[in-house]
């Protein structure tokens, strides 16, 4: 397993500004679930937890956490660049400078790969994040579920991009045209975040859906 993290270690900080700070989380989620899909590992470690102190003058500095699996990098980078940039191909791009600047040296150092080997897993990490169209779909409440006559179909659909979550509940009928298209939730693009929300979907009647968290009070219905 191999999961890079980015946090944005500015003081000063705005209340906007960490509002914001989960907008590079996609890319690392993408990029980390295919690197460890591909092999790409450090021996004895699973996180590389990378810290922007927002200081051109702070040195780079890099420790490994053996007892948590983790190496600890920290650098000048001011993460307030990433954020300015507007489009989501602009943040991609400098996500990947950042991946090539600040998280492939750990690895040529560290992983027991070849650099070639590393370098040609770390691109193709990298092209998934495109061919994804920037996001992660998936399915939720152990949908799809048919309705009580079984000729309908429901299921709940998370999509995270760099502008946040959503979640929706999609309806089907016999024929597989989509007659629901809800929105339930808006929430931002960090799962610990938006994970209260996948919770259980059923048919309360051939036309009522409760969806409802597992960890909290939250419940919404669906009228078709």
């Amino acid at each position: 397993m191999l999961d890079v993290h980015f946090n944005d270690w500015r003081k000063n900080r705005t209340p906007e500004d960490k509002k914001r700070k989960h907008e590079m989380n996609i890319f690392e989620l993408i990029f980390s679930r295919k690197a460890t899909e591909l092999g790409l590992t450090i021996e004895g470690h699973e996180l590389i937890n990378i810290f922007c102190v927002g200081n051109e003058r702070s040195p780079y500095s890099l420790s490994k956490r053996t007892e948590i699996m983790e190496i600890e990098v920290k650098v000048p980078y001011n993460f307030l660049e990433f954020l300015c940039l507007e489009s989501t191909e602009a943040k991609f791009k400098e996500f990947k400078r950042l991946i090539h600047l600040y998280v492939v040296p750990v690895l040529l150092e560290y992983s027991p790969l070849p650099k070639d080997v590393i370098l040609e897993l770390v691109d193709r990490s990298l092209n998934q994040i495109p061919n994804q169209n920037y996001e992660a779909v998936f399915l939720a409440g152990k949908t799809p579920k048919k309705s009580p006559s079984r000729k309908r179909v429901a299921l709940l659909k998370g999509v995270h991009r760099v502008e946040g979550f959503q979640l929706y509940c999609e309806v089907y009928d016999a024929r597989g045209m989509r007659i629901v298209n809800k929105l339930l939730v808006e929430e931002i693009g960090e799962p610990n975040a938006y994970s209260r929300f996948l919770g259980k979907l059923k048919w309360q009647s051939e036309s009522l859906i409760v969806v409802k968290s597992p960890y909290s009070s939250w419940q919404a219905t669906i009228e078709i």
